[in-house]
């Protein structure tokens, strides 16, 4: 079964419904996604409205990040934008019917390679170093998880300082070490089995390929949410650009102060 035959197979798993009508589980996943943004958007203009006084501190620069993690993160991250990209507009076929061939048959072999970046990332954190900044500590953690977020909402608009001190042994905040471990260990190795029975829908039991190409959908969907929450808590440093140098040069920038990670 070439890619077009199976673009077609997976389409004819769909009900038919009405005319300029989404399903009403895509419409509220739409929706939500919409709210996520419009929250995010209303934070962001309230740290403008309300701009927090200079922060105090030495400044210091740690290097967090050495080249090989960068590129992994780079071509982890447009992987997974092509990925979303194309196959949102293949699920509704939005573009010409010769950029959507193009489109089905690359999209499987993008995915492939995320697959063999998310093995590295597997052997490099489980026999490397770097897999001490996602062991979670777990008494605490709560306790630990509300001071992070109560930082985001309220303690930035006032210059308080960050609950938690990036070091070299930690260099992720309790509610990252959470939301990375569920997207690395959870989201994609589910998007990744998805995707793989897609290409074999022939194998599957009848009617399940319907099932599958919703679930692949939704896991999307939840991705497309943790990109547009982590690209935009990557703004809330000392500048909105502070972080996004970070993954240019490798070095993680702060100010020292007392606190400690508790």
């Amino acid at each position: 079964m070439n890619t077009v035959q199976l673009h077609t197979y997976l389409t004819q798993q769909l009900p038919a419904p009405a005319a300029d009508v989404w399903p009403i589980g895509m419409v509220a996943l739409t929706i939500a996604w919409l709210v996520f943004c419009v929250l995010l958007l209303l934070h962001a203009l309230l740290r403008r409205r309300y701009p927090a006084p200079p922060q105090q501190g030495t400044p210091e620069h740690l290097y967090l990040y050495p080249l090989h993690l960068r590129l992994w993160h780079g071509l982890n991250a447009l992987l997974f934008l092509f990925l979303l990209i194309s196959g949102l507009l293949t699920h509704f076929t939005l573009l010409p019917l010769a950029a959507m061939c193009w489109l089905v048959h690359a999209h499987p072999y993008a995915g492939y390679l995320l697959v063999v970046l998310w093995c590295g990332f597997l052997a490099v954190n489980l026999f490397g170093p770097n897999g001490r900044h996602y062991r979670i500590i777990w008494p605490g953690l709560a306790a630990r998880c509300w001071r992070q977020a109560r930082f985001y909402l309220i303690g930035i608009f006032h210059a308080e300082s960050h609950p938690f001190i990036t070091t070299s042994a930690q260099k992720f905040n309790p509610l990252q070490q959470l939301s990375y471990g569920v997207v690395m260990f959870g989201l994609l190795p589910l998007l990744f089995l998805s995707g793989f029975v897609l290409t074999i829908p022939q194998w599957l039991p009848h009617g399940t390929a319907y099932w599958a190409l919703q679930g692949h959908l939704l896991l999307s969907l939840f991705g497309l949410m943790f990109i547009s929450a982590h690209i935009y808590l990557c703004t809330l440093g000392e500048t909105w650009k502070e972080t996004f140098m970070t993954m240019l040069d490798g070095y993680h920038r702060h100010r020292v102060h007392i606190v400690e990670n508790k």
